[in-house]
């Protein structure tokens, strides 16, 4: 399903670029720290879009016409499996990187921002010593840092947020009537909320 909800994000996005310029957008769990690093990771997963993955579909195809010819092929078979798992890591990679990402690597985004303070992100992890212990005062803190952010990044700003992060409260408390915030739940993240 996941899959799924981000072919439908992708049509949403891909939308707000052509039709309203959309360049850049931020994303949930990236802060100044990290942003380097998903930058450097999205340079390389491009690079591999570009040459690695081409050559190794191309092979495959070659690995599957041998073995309708040589269906006893051994070596060839334990080929076409490890091409096949190094396609699948490449697509979990992917798919990892949530759409803006997987815009910024197509190169239909110029960017993606950092929409978390680091400290803010760290006191709220519901994960404390092995165990869940939300702290609604610091995941509220969080919201109301994440909107901060926002509004110093100008008159229209997407983000990317996980499908139960709704920031209406820290928006109205923060923003104090100064910025309207739309939430849009594609049809089958709404399927796997319900």
């Amino acid at each position: 399903m996941p899959v799924l909800i981000q072919v439908e994000q992708l049509a949403i996005l891909r939308c707000l670029i052509r039709r309203h310029g959309l360049t850049t957008i931020h994303i949930e769990g990236l802060t100044e720290k990290n942003a380097q690093e998903f930058t450097g990771l999205a340079g390389a997963l491009k690079a591999m879009e570009a040459e690695e993955i081409p050559r190794i579909q191309e092979e495959l195809k070659e690995y599957k016409r041998h073995l309708e010819v040589n269906p006893r092929d051994q070596k060839a078979r334990t080929k076409v499996n490890t091409l096949v798992e190094m396609l699948n890591q490449h697509r979990m990679q992917m798919l990892k990187m949530g759409v803006a990402g997987r815009l910024l690597i197509a190169g239909e985004l110029k960017d993606v921002l950092p929409l978390e303070n680091a400290a803010a992100l760290q006191q709220a992890n519901p994960v404390q010593d092995g165990e869940l212990k939300p702290d609604a005062m610091k995941a509220a803190a969080r919201s109301a840092g994440q909107v901060r952010e926002l509004l110093k990044a100008g008159t229209m700003t997407v983000i990317e947020l996980g499908g139960s992060h709704d920031l209406s409260a820290a928006v109205k408390r923060v923003a104090d009537g100064k910025c309207e915030y739309l939430r849009v739940t594609t049809r089958r993240a709404k399927q796997l909320l319900d």
